[in-house]
This record gives C-alpha cells, structure tokens and sequence, in this order.
C-alpha cells in the first residue's frame, strides 16, 4: 500500500483507534440501557461493531481527505459508525443465519436510534438534520430490504443468474452511504454525492462477492442462494433444484469452493468490480476509495496466481 495513496485510511485508523471506540461505545450503551451492556460484551467486538469490515473506515477516511485532516467530529463519526454497523449485524444474524439472539434483539433498537441520533448531531449547521437523516436512512434502508426480500424469496431455490442479482450485489452494503452523504453534507460538497455513491457501491459489490465466496458453506447451511453457491450448484454439479442433504453435504461445499475454475470466475468479477470502482472514484476526485478500489483490485489478482 503506497504512502500517498492511503494516507487519509493511516490516519483514521491512528485518530480513533479500535480499543478507544470500542471504550466509548460501550460507555454510552451503558449510559443508555446497562442492563445489556453484559450481553454486549460478551460477543465478537470486532463483527459486531464492523471495526474488521471493508467498509469502516472509509467514511473517517473521506472526512480527512476533504477537510485537509480536520479531525473534529472524527471520533462521534467513529461511535456512529460502530452503532450502525451493529444494527444491521443484529438484522444479518436473523436473516441470514436464522439466529435469535435475544439480547441482541433487544439492543438492536437501541443501536439504530443511537446511530441516528449522532449522524444528525454531526449536522449542526443543518436547518433540519433530524428530519433529513431520518429521510437518507429510509431511502438507503430501502435498497437494503429489496437486497434481503430478494434473498429471502430465493432461499433454497437455484434460478439463473441475471443481470438483476448483479445489480442487487451492492445493495446490502447501500446504509453505509449514510455516513458518507453526512461527510459531504458537513464539507458543503452534496453535489458530489451522485458520483462517489455509484463509486462507493460499485466498490461495495466487489466486497460482497468476495464475501459471499468466503461464506459459501454457511450460506449452503442456510439455504441462502448467493451468485458463488449458485454457479457452484448450477454450473460445476449441474443441478437446477435444490439438493437434499443426502445429496450434497457442506464438506461437499467446501471441496467445491476451492476449485479453481469457480473461484476464478468470482474473483475476476470482484476484480471487474473494484477496477471499475476504482475509475468512477478517480473521476469523482476521491482518491482514497480509488485507492481502496485499487488495493482490493490487487488482491483480487493476487489470488488468482
């Protein structure tokens, strides 16, 4: 990773270190409902708060990169961004693994109303930035539930793969373009919203693949017919139903992931993805997504030698 290129992610992750958001966050459930603060703290910090994810960062990272490192706000973005990420962890673990956690069903409440509440405080020349977060949430909120109404009505089910379900890839990452519209908002940049959103989501669908790849025998456990477990299922095996398990076994699965013919395949269109997210980021003025788009762009590659 070059010096230049990353500089803007180096210096987030410097400014707001996880152990210090992790700290913060954790003191503010406390302060609001301490009786699941326990629960909390027992689950895997990093997935739950997205502080491992692809994704995190990038928002502290944007806010640098346009202020000329102004590092005002950068922590309250961080708590937000942990608090986000949360809600929509407690939301997957239902919907994706079938898993009730209670406590954190009960949490997830929580986790949404304290996430909003902070992007808007992140707003305070704003004339109505309740309103107007509220409005981004319910817009991007949207493109999340077509991704998982989607999902949900494939479970189990092996269609062809379509245009449509390539389109679909970036959108359970679109809530994370909440942040991201606040930093422009904050940098009076809302004009250049259109360009980076496209950018940041074409770079988004790249990271789903790879993920979907990485979760092909859970997702098989689940029944969750993801574009990797689809033309595993469809093109190496042949099968155009849903098979038994005496049929196909997760072992199975997992032998089947590391051929390299289906892996190629996905990786090169991850790749296809991040290159792709990688120019529009270049055109937008925003080189540190097209860095970020770059550096999985290589990574990609990599894999395939």
């Amino acid at each position: 990773m070059s010096t230049a290129s990353d500089r803007w992610i180096v210096a987030a992750q410097r400014i707001a270190p996880v152990d210090a958001i992790l700290q913060r966050v954790h003191q503010m459930l406390a302060d609001t409902c301490p009786e699941l603060v326990p629960h909390i703290l027992q689950r895997e910090p990093l997935g739950l708060f997205g502080l491992a994810s692809g994704f995190f960062y990038y928002p502290i990272a944007l806010q640098l990169e346009l202020s000329g490192g102004d590092e005002s706000g950068v922590f309250e973005l961080a708590d937000g961004l942990a608090l986000g990420h949360s809600y929509f962890y407690c939301l997957d673990r239902i919907l994706d693994d079938g898993e009730v956690d209670y406590p954190m069903v009960l949490a997830a409440p929580i986790f949404l109303q304290e996430y909003l509440r902070i992007m808007a405080s992140l707003l305070p020349q704003h004339p109505s930035p309740q309103s107007t977060v509220q409005e981004w949430h319910a817009h991007y909120y949207a493109m999340y539930v077509s991704a998982q109404i989607y999902e949900w009505t494939t479970k189990r089910t092996l269609p062809d793969i379509t245009i449509s379900d390539l389109n679909l890839l970036h959108k359970k990452s679109a809530p994370v373009c909440l942040p991201v519209r606040v930093v422009l908002e904050q940098q009076n940049l809302q004009e250049r919203a259109p360009q980076l959103e496209d950018a940041f989501l074409t770079y988004s669908a790249g990271l789903q693949l790879v993920d979907d790849l990485s979760d092909v025998v859970a997702d098989f456990r689940n029944g969750l017919s993801s574009i990797p477990l689809r033309l595993m299922l469809r093109q190496v095996l042949g099968l155009r139903v849903w098979p038994e398990s005496s049929e196909v076994s997760p072992d199975d699965v997992r032998l089947l992931a590391a051929e390299p013919s289906l892996r190629s395949l996905i990786l090169n269109l991850a790749a296809s993805y991040f290159n792709e997210a990688s120019q529009k980021a270049e055109n937008a003025g925003h080189p540190t997504l097209a860095h970020l788009s770059q550096f999985r762009y290589a990574w990609s590659a990599e894999q395939l030698i």
